[in-house]
């Protein structure tokens, strides 16, 4: 009788019978192995129980789920430097050019910096992310956000009569403006445009009119003097 042992929370046989390949108890086998992954660098875990499949039939599955990843290292060379790290260095040389130098420029740049950190494929190096990447995490963001400040509160003992303030923590839920996203994106389709010099990623949010942002006014419109030596209404010198 052929002695069990729990490994990777599955009972299988004390060693593989193949590579990355051990016996189950209830049947089939257990494989497992790990592999780097060329889009971040990191190692991944491969690991799957598969009840009808043989010993070599298991390790022919582990290999093509192996090959299927390093299949993307086909194609250009791999970037030294994740997504994150080039944006951030990005940044640095427009801001030490004197290409941003509004302080506006500088604050947008780094709230959108903040938003984009948080996607999954910051991480990734520049030349493996996908524009599918970017338009799943596009199509993913919420319309709304949730804040918390704390706020003085005055209140009044109805005892003593006397004047106290509190501290009160408020939670607030605020749509985000079509703005903010717009933002976020024309960050990203910069970067983007410098990672790969060509069509850079573009949002299909609807933007404000070009007449809608325009702000009113009520100075008249300018008339253009007439030239020296002229008269008006006449195009002859006197």
């Amino acid at each position: 009788m052929e002695d069990w042992v729990k490994l990777m929370n599955y009972w299988v046989s004390p060693k593989p019978v193949l590579p990355g390949v051990w016996r189950h108890k209830d049947g089939g086998v257990v494989v497992r192995a790990h592999t780097k992954d060329p889009r971040s660098g990191r190692l991944v875990e491969i690991k799957k129980h598969l009840p009808e499949a043989s010993p070599s039939q298991g390790f022919a599955w582990l290999e093509g789920e192996r090959q299927k990843i390093r299949l993307e290292q086909t194609g250009p060379a791999r970037s030294p430097i994740p997504f994150h790290e080039y944006a951030a260095q990005l940044l640095e040389r427009k801001i030490a050019s004197k290409t941003i130098t509004a302080a506006s420029g500088k604050t947008k740049w780094k709230y959108a910096l903040i938003a984009l950190f948080k996607a999954p494929w910051a991480e990734f190096y520049t030349d493996k992310i996908r524009h599918a990447d970017l338009v799943a995490w596009r199509d993913s963001l919420p319309s709304s956000a949730t804040y918390e400040r704390i706020r003085r509160v005055r209140k009044t003992d109805p005892v003593s009569g006397k004047v106290k303030f509190e501290r009160e923590r408020v939670v607030e839920v605020k749509a985000y403006d079509t703005t903010t996203f717009n933002g976020w994106l024309d960050v990203l389709s910069t970067i983007c445009a410098s990672m790969t010099e060509s069509t850079s990623f573009r949002e299909t949010r609807p933007r404000a009119s070009s007449a809608s942002r325009r702000r009113p006014t009520n100075r008249m419109p300018r008339t253009r003097s007439p030239p020296r030596g002229t008269r008006s209404g006449s195009s002859s010198p006197r």
